[in-house]
């Protein structure tokens, strides 16, 4: 409630003039949002800064992130960006092990906004995130591996996917499952390969739900059923997934599942190619 928010600004406010970190930083947070008190992005601004001196990597986190983007974080009234502070301030919050840190300065790297891109670079944070539990570092890492961009090794690469596939991550599952399907640091196994796309799939991720439909159009892990494949292939295509776009046109231009329809066909294949897949079939 209101009267609480007050209470702990009180609170956090004696706690920080007497130059603790946290409550410095829990302040900066109260100031930055309104809570408690009214909005003050100046205050906000300093008592960030000085908890971020004192070494709370959390500030150093946020005093970094809106110096590389002040506009995003809506603190252009104060700050001005500068790029060079900005990942100073993340990288000695990294160096500090907060996850959350490394994360975003391998963002940072492996993007070039920010520095100089290496892809070395960042595997190498999103290594040490991914190694405390970080489920978006986890996928990132898992990716960079596949895609030959840092230490190509697929079962290294699998690891990370069946950590954050275990913790949740929709993307990941389905990761995991084309892993499974092709054999890439893992024997081949197409029963696992759904089992992993259903997960995904339940969570409302498009690929999955192609990859499904793909498994019961061509019988991979399952009877081949081409009305059950045109049902996930139109779920997945209901997202905007290209690749079901696709798939689910050749099932009407076969007649496979659903009776013949040249129109709806073309159609869906014009609806894959104006998203930029250059295999579809026209």
């Amino acid at each position: 409630t209101g009267l609480d928010e007050e209470q702990a600004f009180e609170w956090f406010l004696k706690s920080a003039e007497k130059n603790r970190a946290e409550s410095q930083e829990a302040l900066a947070y109260m100031y930055k949002k309104g809570k408690g008190t009214d909005q003050n992005i100046e205050l906000a601004y300093s008592w960030y800064s000085r908890a971020a001196e004192s070494g709370n990597a959390r500030a150093q986190l946020t005093i970094g992130s809106w110096y590389l983007d002040p506009r995003t974080y809506d603190v252009e009234s104060v700050i001005k960006q500068n790029e060079e502070t900005g990942l100073r301030w993340i990288q000695r919050a990294a160096e500090l092990g907060l996850d959350l840190a490394q994360l975003k300065l391998a963002r940072i790297y492996q993007s070039g906004s920010g520095a100089n891109k290496s892809n070395k670079v960042a595997g190498y944070w999103y290594e040490l995130a991914a190694t405390q539990g970080n489920t978006e570092a986890a996928l990132a890492l898992a990716i960079m591996i596949s895609l030959g961009d840092f230490n190509a090794d697929a079962t290294e690469a699998f690891k990370w996917y069946l950590q954050a596939a275990e913790n949740g991550d929709a993307r990941a599952q389905n990761w995991l499952g084309l892993a499974f399907k092709r054999g890439d640091g893992v024997p081949r196994d197409f029963d696992k390969a759904l089992y992993w796309y259903l997960k995904a799939a339940k969570a409302g991720d498009s690929y999955a739900q192609n990859n499904i439909g793909w498994s019961f159009e061509h019988g991979e892990g399952v009877i081949r059923d081409p009305e059950e494949a045109l049902r996930w292939y139109q779920l997945s295509a209901d997202q905007d997934n290209l690749l079901a776009q696709n798939n689910l046109g050749y099932l009407y231009e076969r007649g496979w599942g659903v009776e013949k329809n040249y129109s709806r066909a073309f159609d869906l294949y014009s609806l894959s190619s104006s998203q930029g897949n250059e295999q579809a079939t026209l």
